[in-house]
């Protein structure tokens, strides 16, 4: 999200990338992976709360936009604010924020399920310990 936008698509590869290098648990990474687990589930809670900021800023950049076009056609006046905002949903600018928005909330929808998938990681870690030690015996 920093310097460049990114594609839907790129953002995606990239966290789905990060995350494959991140879940990756085997005994000889074990103690690794514990030890950073906090670390990593900051890094997807970080990413999480930036998109969900961005998708804020975007609904402001909406409603915004949807009453400087209401104050432009203020003359209309046979029509309610509410029909004239519903008019302003099929405009191309609006349009275009609409679906900028709905790709943070695919965003957000998959980093909320790596978030899930990485506070499980800590009983993974544990049932594998138990496994070891029970191999050990």
């Amino acid at each position: 999200m920093s310097g460049k936008k990114s594609s839907l698509f790129d953002l995606m590869t990239k966290y789905k990338t990060e995350f494959e290098e991140d879940a990756v648990i085997n005994e000889f990474n074990l103690k690794d992976k514990q030890l950073m687990l906090p670390g990593i589930k900051h890094k997807y809670v970080a990413y999480l709360i930036q998109h969900k900021v961005r998708k804020h800023e975007l609904e402001n950049i909406k409603k915004e936009a949807i009453e400087e076009l209401f104050k432009k056609e203020n003359l209309d006046i046979g029509l309610s604010k509410q029909a004239m905002e519903k008019k302003y949903e099929n405009s191309a600018p609006i349009q275009k924020i609409n679906s900028l928005i709905k790709e943070q909330d695919i965003i957000i929808d998959y980093l909320e399920k790596i978030e899930i998938i990485s506070k499980s990681m800590t009983y993974d870690i544990s049932n594998i310990i138990k496994i070891m030690e029970l191999e050990t015996t």
